[in-house]
């Protein structure tokens, strides 16, 4: 009887990768991920976070490197920003799982 979930949204799955700089000795790496709304979550080394998207929401990854190996807003410095439209995924992997929640 088709998708009991009549929503406009699918879980996309972030997952921070912390490939070890030798050179950044003490120096640890979060990411902010947000999909647009009010909510923001932070997420740090080796962490994986459920984002819910639709077709129109722009997912923004916001890189931080902090000295200690808790994030903390104060002594986190801004080292880039990564911007997916998930449109733009849709598009590109239209034969599969994004087909059957958008099309």
């Amino acid at each position: 009887m088709g998708n009991a979930l009549a929503t406009d949204t699918i879980p996309v799955l972030a997952t921070m990768v912390d490939v070890h700089n030798p050179k950044a000795q003490d120096q640890f790496y979060f990411a902010n991920v947000s999909s647009g709304g009010a909510s923001t979550k932070v997420i740090g080394r080796s962490q994986t976070l459920s984002v819910e998207v639709g077709i129109s929401t722009v997912l923004t990854i916001s890189v931080y490197e902090c000295p200690e190996p808790v994030f903390t807003p104060e002594h986190a410095r801004f080292l880039g920003l990564l911007r997916v439209p998930i449109e733009r995924l849709a598009e590109r992997y239209s034969s599969g799982i994004f087909q059957q929640w958008f099309n």
